[in-house]
């Protein structure tokens, strides 16, 4: 059809130009003819168009970059290469349809302002405001306190981002990696030391280098070790002698090379906290029995446990014709074990144990006391527990873990079936202990029939400040508690009503290990001696800084399910022994169990110190009471000014947070272009893109071709002035 038209236009078209010449002679009639032609061919497009491919629009929202950029002092040097990756980046969002947000390191960090960079914490504290989105950090690594991020950490949460480290490594340095110094030592034993050196260039000859540590500025180790040829990096570890009891503040020093420029890396400061070899427990069973057997068999099977041990094995109404000397194995020594020797225990047993019969009310007092001071307490009933005397008038129901009205009842032989306990949500986080045993609710359920328990209550227990672990099912399938978890005071306390749990160790026909026994004892052992993983609050970071005037800047984050009850008119605060109002402090709240505090502090005193103890103590009915505390080095930060490159900062943020590492090199730029590709678009919003075909009949207009017809339009003005006047 649109040839039709083309052949009917030009045959038009000559049959005008014809008319013109008739008129106006053959010159005249082509000239007007060429130049009328020229700007009257767009119509001929008509019946020619073009099909132009259009994208629909779609619903979606443009991907959030986030960026850090240190901005530090030592970063201006470097200002011509973050300018290259600023340019990079906005081109590459341009392409792919992403924003990207900029934070700088001195908005986070008020003391970059002053010529210090603290950038690990600064790092810390952003990567936590956001969480779940893509991240890029631009940095020469340039740490004021020579911190190196732990490879073992993981903050990614499922995101991804890029550590882009601009500058170089600076030749023939030499640092310390992979540094995992012990927390803790025992008194009779050496502290092993384990790192990793690495330098910036290939050893071209063994060398041989010498280790020092020092506490309080004198040398207290010397090590030499060889770096073998041809290597970058060489694990090595030796120990320590041992240390004395207490806390001591010890400084790892790499002495530096010849050739060394930079000695950012040689020198870790740590505390270690020398405790005694063995932990004591005090174990007082009410009579010999299986149960209290398989018990004291595994204290004594623990090398770490100092056990305490007195069996009762006749009542005071015993009729005797003899002098007591001559009865009496070992004289049960009550007042001198209740009134000078009980702080000397960690934990105190009571098995099937009857506290009227064998301990004065002051005695009980003193127990009582050891507990909500700190002390750990396991009480296990029995035939002899629990007496109508007992629960009647003891100190020991200040911390019971039933109500005072109502009270578990004396034994009975009565059976029951193993079950595991449902606590709250809250209550299990308080008491880890139930985490552990949890996993071992299959093996509860094949147990047979046990017998012999004390009967109370689910509605009776202190909901407020225990958490439930076992339940004994009746036949009629009623639950009981069997196994609670408190926390009186300062202190912890497991109670478990029953002596039959003896059996799970031979119970092996039942499909049952034996060492079921074994790891529900060493669980719970864990959790009264505070020693679980999982502990109700902890530091995960301290950082104490030394600032002028005697000033000491302090930097805390603190975690674990005790957090989610802060309240400030029953928590304290306490640095270098002295005692400040949480008013002085800083909060901020990232999640339930996740806190950080900050402030500064005028503590003039240990100005000149080289550590001191930061404590942090609390109060809630959910948990008891409970001290946090650990003694930390003082750092001296250095001036930004004297930071070399450091891009082994920027590979370990890289590893710890699951991103990708950019070195400084050109390679770095087809990472980056990669990464913008597949993270800057919003994939899981936006479709995938839409089009249609449609006829552009004007696309003469949209074409170079425009240009001859405007042209040729003037022609138009000679045609009517000059051809046909």
């Amino acid at each position: 059809m649109a040839s039709v038209f083309c052949v009917l236009y030009i045959v038009f078209w000559l049959l005008i130009v014809g008319t013109w010449i008739q008129q106006y002679g053959f010159r005249k009639g082509v000239t007007a003819g060429l130049l009328r032609a020229g700007w009257t061919m767009p119509f001929l497009t008509l019946w020619f168009p073009h099909v132009r491919t259009e994208a629909l629009p779609v619903a979606g929202k443009s991907t959030i970059l986030h960026v850090l950029l240190d901005d530090s002092d030592s970063m201006k040097i470097h200002k011509d290469e973050v300018k290259i990756w600023q340019d990079r980046l906005t081109t590459s969002c341009e392409k792919v349809g992403c924003q990207w947000v900029l934070h700088q390191l001195s908005h986070l960090e008020p003391d970059v302002k002053f010529g210090i960079t603290p950038l690990y914490r600064g790092w810390k504290k952003w990567k936590k405001n956001i969480t779940g989105q893509p991240w890029i950090f631009v940095s020469d690594g340039g740490d004021s306190f020579s911190q190196v991020p732990t490879v073992h950490t993981d903050e990614g949460n499922g995101t991804t981002g890029l550590a882009i480290s601009v500058g170089g490594v600076p030749k023939n340095a030499l640092w310390i990696d992979g540094w995992e110094p012990p927390s803790l030592s025992f008194d009779s034993q050496g502290v092993p030391l384990s790192f990793q050196l690495k330098r910036s260039e290939v050893a071209e000859k063994a060398e041989t280098l010498q280790i020092h540590v020092l506490e309080s500025g004198k040398i207290i180790q010397t090590q030499n070790i060889q770096f073998p040829q041809g290597a970058k990096e060489q694990r090595f570890g030796f120990d320590l002698p041992a240390l004395i009891k207490g806390t001591h503040f010890l400084t790892f020093r790499v002495l530096p090379q010849k050739d060394q420029h930079f000695l950012w890396g040689n020198e870790r400061t740590f505390s270690v906290e020398t405790m005694p070899n063995t932990l004591g427990i005090l174990h007082l069973l009410g009579a010999p029995s299986w149960d209290g057997r398989f018990l004291r068999r595994y204290f004594k099977a623990e090398p770490k446990f100092d056990l305490v041990n007195f069996f009762i094995l006749r009542d005071p109404w015993d009729e005797q014709e003899v002098q007591e000397r001559n009865i009496s194995l070992v004289q049960f020594p009550v007042e001198k074990l209740f009134t000078k020797e009980l702080h000397n225990f960690r934990l105190i047993v009571m098995q099937n144990f009857s506290l009227s019969q064998f301990l004065d009310p002051q005695y009980q007092e003193n127990l009582v006391r050891f507990v909500q001071e700190g002390g750990s307490l396991l009480f296990i009933g029995g035939p002899r527990s629990l007496t109508q005397a007992d629960l009647a008038h003891s100190p020991l129901r200040k911390i019971f873990p039933f109500s005072i009205e109502a009270a578990p009842s004396p034994y009975e032989p009565q059976s029951f079936r193993l079950r595991l306990a449902a606590p709250t949500v809250e209550q299990r986080a308080l008491a880890s202990v139930y985490e552990e045993w949890a996993p071992q609710a299959p093996y509860f359920s094949r147990i047979d029939t046990l017998v012999g328990l004390h009967r109370g209550k689910q509605s009776y227990l202190q909901s407020e400040a225990v958490t439930p672990l076992l339940d004994a099912e009746l036949p009629s399938g009623e639950r009981l508690p069997l196994a609670v978890a408190s926390y009186p005071g300062k202190g912890r306390a497991l109670w478990v009503f029953s002596d039959s749990l003896w059996r799970l160790a031979l119970a092996k026909s039942q499909g049952i290990p034996r060492s079921l026994y074994q790891d529900m004892w060493d669980k719970s052992m864990q959790w009264l001696l505070r020693q679980e993983l999982q502990q109700p609050l902890s530091f995960q970071t301290i950082e104490v800084e030394k600032r002028p005037q005697g000033h000491l800047h302090v930097h805390a984050e603190l975690y674990g399910p005790a957090v989610r009850y802060w309240d400030d008119k029953r928590w304290t605060f306490s640095l270098c022994g002295e005692t400040y109002p949480l008013e002085m402090l800083s909060l901020h709240r990232y999640s339930a169990g996740d806190l950080s505090l900050e402030g500064d502090f005028p503590v003039t005193g240990a100005s000149l110190a080289s550590g001191c103890k930061i404590r942090l103590r609390g109060e809630n009915e959910k948990f008891g009471s409970l001290v946090v505390e650990r003694m930390v080095p003082i750092l001296t930060p250095d001036p930004d000014r004297d930071l070399p490159d450091n891009p082994e900062f920027m590979q370990k943020i890289a590893k710890q947070s699951r991103g990708i590492f950019i070195p400084s090199t050109q390679e770095g730029k087809v990472i980056f272009e990669k990464w913008i590709l597949n993270h800057g678009s919003d994939r899981s919003v936006l479709p995938a893109i839409k089009s249609r075909s449609l006829q552009e009949v004007y696309w003469f207009f949209h074409s170079p071709w425009i240009w001859l017809v405007l042209l040729f339009s003037f022609g138009e003005i000679v045609v009517r002035r000059y051809v046909f006047s």
